[in-house]
């Protein structure tokens, strides 16, 4: 399995006892020594302002150490009260102008998961209904402890996530639902917190050391200074992740991977394993029934390359999409119209995106580069533009836990791999799936001059692999007298309704295939679907890729239609 920390333990063996002397260089030294270094490193960086000119205001990753993700959004009315039931007090003085801060840190440097930095009117407002929240202990000075009660739905929450990655690990000894159940009934949340306000801005950490940190994040984020941007901006370094909870994630991933090939786990380890095998076969497992066999999961996982994934981000230009403003709800909701003209304007408000960076050598970099702006067309449709050759060879290489799961890790599978390419000799690049205007959905695969798809060569290739996934393909006799594969125009057409395509082959062929405009997506789909009898939406989704960092962004904006 291609896994960046098992590529980076294989590559650079000698940096692990390196790490692991540094790690127990600071866990001797204590949270002073980490204070200390945070410190220098504030200093040692002096006056960036000029560096940083043109630099993305929210990056997907920071560079200051010890900080896996962070979440910044704009605090709507309705944030209050989430504050308010966790502390159990109304928060005075906050701002909702500006963006709220939230890191997520490396709990073993830390003491704790979470950094925030609140926006503030009125720091001395602030600071006095925190101090008066039941949940809250003041140890003197800035530090505060946060205790909550077992039944607390946030004490629950820490409780699941503990559990959860202690059965997924092997560390947590819960063999039953009952067992599982009777965990609640035990100690609330306890945690230590450093409060410090300046600046316009609460900073709150679980350590002296961890208000340092947030302090140097805040700063590194111009998005945060001008305080204009996005809504909100979420962000997770999957690399830096995957070192701190390296042994923790092996495991996981081990455990996963036992469950889904059929081997005995214990614990939820073999609950999950048993529910699993149970779904494969059909019978009753609270996972339903599985559409493919576990093994199949499994190699799908390998595919779709989640190990070799990076960082994560998503983004929401707006988040205003309340209905009204609370003050007569029943009216409001009677009143259909308006209600309906609500859902309408919050729906053309949302506007989101979806990053994914991936590893240099990852099999799916390969494949986007391979890929060129494709062109915007009417209706529902799904458009996808490559260069064929490096496409061809590249989904071949990113097909090898496919090819392995159909036919075993040897020289077949690597002929299966090669006979795809074969395969897509006639192909020109382009890819369309469009809706007809009876309701039809047509594939058109854009073939060169005097070429036409295989489509029995296809489906001889095809056959091993349903097999594994105990999937059945129609025969081709099915495929004829549904007059499937038909030639028009630069395309082969696959379609029940052949007497649609001619013209719309035409059309297609006529739309700007050039490639040249690198500010559009390579790959574009669009779909309306029905809201009420007179009115719909137009969901649209853009994928584009930045070759030079290997982001992968999908952006997903609906339009009302009225």
């Amino acid at each position: 399995m291609d896994l960046p920390i098992l590529r980076r333990a294989a590559a650079g063996a000698r940096d692990a006892p390196k790490r692991a002397r540094c790690r127990g260089a600071l866990a001797r030294c204590g949270r002073v020594s980490a204070l200390v270094l945070s410190c220098l490193a504030l200093f040692a960086c002096g006056d960036e302002t000029g560096s940083r000119a043109g630099q993305e205001p929210w990056p997907l990753t920071v560079q200051t150490d010890g900080v896996l993700g962070y979440l910044a959004v704009q605090l709507p009315n309705t944030t209050h009260s989430a504050f308010d039931e966790a502390l159990g007090v109304k928060l005075d003085g906050l701002a909702l102008d500006r963006h709220l801060l939230a890191l997520h840190l490396d709990a073993r440097v830390f003491g704790g998961v979470l950094g925030l930095a609140l926006p503030l009117s009125d720091a001395g407002a602030f600071r006095r209904s925190f101090e008066r929240s039941p949940a809250i202990t003041s140890l003197g000075g800035d530090q505060f402890r946060l205790q909550l009660p077992a039944e607390h739905p946030l004490a629950q929450l820490v409780l699941v996530a503990k559990v959860s990655l202690g059965a997924a690990t092997g560390g947590a000894q819960v063999s039953s639902l009952q067992q599982l159940g009777s965990l609640f009934n035990g100690a609330g949340l306890d945690l230590p917190l450093r409060l410090k306000t300046e600046n316009g801005r609460a900073l709150l950490a679980p350590s002296l050391e961890g208000v340092v940190v947030t302090r140097r994040v805040l700063d590194e984020l111009d998005g945060m200074q001008s305080g204009a941007g996005p809504a909100l901006v979420a962000t997770l370094n999957v690399e830096r992740l995957a070192d701190t909870y390296y042994a923790e994630l092996q495991q996981v991933l081990a455990n996963l991977r036992s469950a889904l090939l059929g081997a005995k786990l214990a614990g939820l380890g073999g609950m999950l394993s048993g529910a699993l095998n149970e779904a494969a076969r059909g019978g009753r497992s609270p996972l339903g029934e599985l559409p493919v066999p576990p093994a199949a999961v499994w190699a799908f996982l390998e595919l779709l390359g989640p190990q070799r994934v990076e960082a994560l981000g998503l983004r929401c230009e707006s988040l205003d999409v309340d209905v009204g403003d609370g003050a007569d709800t029943d009216t409001e909701l009677a009143d259909v119209s308006a209600a309906r003209a609500s859902v309408l304007d919050a729906l053309d408000a949302v506007d989101m995106e979806f990053t994914m960076r991936y590893a240099a050598n990852a099999p799916e970099r390969q494949v986007l580069q391979a890929f060129r702006p494709a062109p915007s067309l009417p209706g529902d449709s799904f458009v996808a533009f490559a260069d064929p050759t490096l496409a061809a060879d590249a989904l071949a290489n990113w097909l090898r836990p496919l090819a392995v799961l159909a036919h075993g890790d040897g020289t077949t599978a690597s002929a299966w791999q090669q006979e795809f390419v074969s395969l897509c000799a006639p192909w020109d690049g382009r890819v369309i799936a469009r809706r007809l205007p009876d309701g039809e959905l047509a594939l058109f695969l854009g073939t060169y001059a005097s070429a036409e798809w295989d489509l029995p060569a296809t489906e001889a290739w095809l056959r091993p692999l349903a097999d594994a996934l105990e999937l059945e393909l129609p025969e081709r006799a099915a495929w004829d007298a549904a007059g499937q594969g038909t030639r028009a125009g630069n395309f082969t057409v696959i379609s029940n309704a052949v007497a649609q395509v001619d013209a719309l082959a035409l059309e297609l062929d006529a739309a700007d295939w050039s490639g040249e405009d690198a500010s559009q997506p390579c790959v574009r789909a669009s779909f309306d679907f029905a809201l009420t009898d007179d009115a719909s939406s137009r969901v649209q989704l853009w994928l584009s890729h930045d070759t030079d960092t290997g982001d992968v962004r999908l952006r997903f904006a609906p339009t009302a239609v009225r």
